[in-house]
């Protein structure tokens, strides 16, 4: 709330001999000053978070809210939830020593875009508008990421029996209990919400000139910046050349384990690292270079050669966590590249569709695999033939089978036209007329076997397709 402080002109009197004030002093003595403070800092001492806070009693005023999208009016008498972000807080200056059910509560001054509930024993600034008193964000006393408690403070403003250990309305507080030790002095216990615990392991991130940064008390963070330890960045192209910087937006979530465990946030910080952040979203540019290194020992495959990984330089998004899900609920998901897309997992790759998969390659497609199953994985009862192998096997088939006919027909013939001696001189092998037909019906017959295995013999390497082989075979 607003406050005044007045400092009294002092009331001393310099006298002269006759023991009458002189006239120079009446002159010049400096009147009372009074400074105005509209804003005065207040220590937080309860939150209300939600609906179960023993404080959440108030009803919505249906005649102080704007209709519903439908046109319908507000139904009056339901929760009003604007109670959630209010805190209960000790005024430092007007305040000090009131009990603690005898202090006010006030609502956070904005609750649309950043918005962040102060802990117990933070200090906020709180001003009064419109009959009510509003708080800004957490005053900044102690320059620690994970909690701005100062625990003597309460100690110093309202230390009255009524307020030991007193959580909501006089209630025993049984929450966590946090220890602090900023300035190497004496350890301050306090309260800072119902279960949250001051972790001094939290570092917050190191800063370039020119940052913007949005950060949480927990690890996580969001950089806008164009800097970074390495002065050969700092010249990136276009309208960021000469020293103009590389812009970048860095996100992480979960910081990396720090260096060094022991000490407090306020001793130390911490930069990302896409490696052991716990997730990251870097989006960077220019002449900065992504340290992503990932941690699949299988290659990625071209052919049959492993390909390493570009320069990491240049317009680029790198996304890196323990697990990636991406998800398309109703509609379409494409992904184009202009160069190479690169697929490795040291486990197993799916991929499974209801309707149908097209598989398209302009110049070649490579399946490079031990085994490979079309069909049930696992099931080996029906192996793939051996283009080249089979026509070979056939070859040699045939040409046994024309081997087998053009000796019958050899042999046909050479009984055809054998000559026998005889004392009234050479003379054919006779043969009756049923088994001269017989005889020359076969001959006619292997004569056509001969003619049909020598057309199958010559289409036999048109059954070797020129797009798709099969590896395993003899060269």
């Amino acid at each position: 709330m607003s406050y005044t402080e007045t400092e009294r002109r002092s009331d001393l009197n310099i006298k002269q001999d006759d023991m009458l004030a002189s006239k120079r002093f009446v002159i010049e003595r400096k009147p009372d000053t009074s400074y105005f403070y509209e804003l005065e800092e207040a220590v937080v001492l309860d939150v209300i978070l939600d609906d179960k806070h023993p404080a959440f009693t108030d009803e919505l005023d249906a005649d102080d809210c704007p209709p519903n999208i439908d046109g319908s009016a507000p139904v009056a008498g339901t929760e009003d939830y604007g109670l959630i972000g209010a805190v209960q807080c000790r005024f430092l200056n007007s305040e000090r020593g009131k009990y603690k059910n005898q202090l006010g509560w006030a609502y956070p001054i904005e609750n649309t875009g950043i918005t962040e509930w102060p802990l117990m024993n933070e200090t906020v600034i709180v001003g009064k508008y419109s009959g009510r008193y509003f708080y800004s964000r957490k005053l900044n006393v102690k320059s620690v990421i994970n909690s701005n408690a100062s625990f003597i403070t309460e100690r110093v403003s309202g230390w009255v029996d009524q307020n030991r250990n007193e959580y909501n309305y006089g209630e025993p507080y049984t929450g966590p209990i946090s220890k602090m030790n900023f300035d190497g002095g004496e350890d301050y216990t306090g309260v800072l919400g119902n279960y949250f615990k001051f972790n001094p392991k939290i570092r917050t991130i190191k800063r370039y000139e020119g940052d913007t940064i949005l950060e949480s008390r927990f690890g996580s963070s969001i950089r806008f910046g164009a800097y970074d330890d390495v002065r050969k960045n700092d010249n990136g192209k276009d309208d960021y050349a000469d020293g103009g910087g590389n812009p970048m937006i860095l996100i992480r979530n979960r910081q990396a384990p720090i260096k060094n465990p022991e000490g407090f946030t306020a001793k130390g910080y911490t930069v990302e690292n896409i490696n052991e952040d716990g997730s990251s979203i870097h989006v960077t540019s220019g002449n900065t270079v992504s340290n992503f290194k990932p941690t699949t020992t299988n290659a990625i495959i071209r052919g049959y050669s492993p390909v390493g990984l570009p320069k990491l330089d240049g317009d680029q998004i790198i996304i890196n966590s323990d697990r990636l899900v991406f998800s398309s609920k109703s509609d379409e998901m494409f992904f184009f590249s202009k160069k190479k897309i690169g697929m490795t997992s040291d486990d197993s790759i799916s991929i499974s569709c209801q309707d149908r998969m097209t598989l398209t390659a302009l110049k070649t497609a490579t399946i490079n695999s031990p085994k490979i199953y079309l069909g049930n994985h696992g099931v080996t009862y029906e192996p793939a033939l051996l283009g080249r192998s089979t026509v070979a096997w056939m070859y040699s088939m045939c040409d046994w089978m024309l081997l087998n006919v053009n000796t019958q027909i050899q042999v046909l013939t050479a009984l055809q036209t054998h000559i026998h001696k005889t004392p009234k001189g050479p003379t054919l092998l006779p043969i009756l007329p049923p088994a001269s037909v017989l005889w020359a019906e076969q001959l006619l017959s292997l004569q056509a076997s001969q003619v049909s295995l020598l057309a199958l013999r010559s289409q036999l390497s048109s059954l070797m397709s020129g797009r798709v082989f099969l590896a395993g075979g003899v060269d």
